[in-house]
């Protein structure tokens, strides 16, 4: 028999996870940061860059990642991990020679599983050039991108585990600088609808406020309109680039385990 207490809960989550990509589309702008028509504009876009080497197809992994790896696609899969301590270290080598690295570790202690995970992108050095110089000034610098996440996640019921991250991401180049909090929130449940090897996820990823860069590579020499000023620095107020914000509901199915198939043979 279902328990229809663990499907209330589920229906109440995905349409509150609902209401949060309503609200962040309108206010923010995220729904569009994270479907690629923001592309060399939405802020922190490394959030949408697949960590690890399980799920790089993406698919059904919102709901049938497990583990430390589950932080990234969604947050409810961490409480789902076979042994009590996990850790994960992968480093691989992504277009135009560029390198991700991914680190994380998780902690099961009863129903409840705590994790905390790493992610940088190595883009290497790029070649400064100017207005004057378009071939290049002989100088050249290395943008970073990091981000930090702690994850708490909770088995509900033998079937319907429920998870949460809050990730810290910057980005930097030269002497600019930019920073955003963003919050991950998903739910799976295993064997839905009582069907053996149905799982069922949804997920919001990266909901948060814009990103705004700052530092003192945006001070500029200029001379004030209609003053007696002298030449003098001023700030470049940059504007806010929306955080890629996505919301993912999907499904897997496990046809059998390796061993259930070699009998079958």
């Amino acid at each position: 028999m279902i328990n229809r207490k663990i499907i209330a809960i589920t229906s109440v989550l995905t349409l509150s996870i609902g209401s949060l990509m309503a609200q962040g589309t309108e206010l923010y702008g995220g729904g569009t940061a994270g479907s690629g028509m923001r592309n060399g504009t939405a802020g922190a876009s490394a959030l949408l860059i697949p960590q690890g080497a399980a799920y790089l197809t993406g698919g059904g992994a919102v709901a049938s990642a497990s583990g430390v790896g589950a932080s990234y696609w969604n947050p409810a899969g961490v409480a789902r991990m076979g042994s009590n301590l996990e850790t994960s270290f992968s480093n691989r080598t992504y277009i135009a020679d560029m390198s991700v690295l991914f680190a994380g570790a998780a902690l099961k202690l009863g129903k409840n599983a705590f994790g905390i995970s790493i992610r940088s992108i190595d883009v290497g050095e790029i070649p400064v050039t100017t207005v004057f110089s378009p071939d290049g000034t002989g100088e050249k610098f290395s943008p970073s991108n990091f981000t930090a996440g702690l994850t708490y996640s909770r088995m509900m019921s033998a079937k319907t585990s429920m998870g949460i991250s809050v990730n810290t991401s910057t980005e930097g180049f030269r002497r600019v600088k930019g920073t955003a909090i963003t919050v991950d929130a998903g739910v799976q449940y295993a064997d839905f609808l009582n069907v053996s090897g149905l799982d069922v996820g949804v997920a919001v990823r990266n909901f948060g406020r814009p990103m705004r860069f700052s530092g003192s590579g945006l001070l500029v020499k200029a001379v004030a309109v209609d003053s007696d000023r002298l030449t003098q620095f001023y700030n470049v107020q940059a504007a806010e680039a929306d955080v890629p914000m996505l919301f993912e509901l999907g499904a897997s199915y496990s046809i059998g385990t390796v061993d259930q198939c070699e009998r079958f043979l």
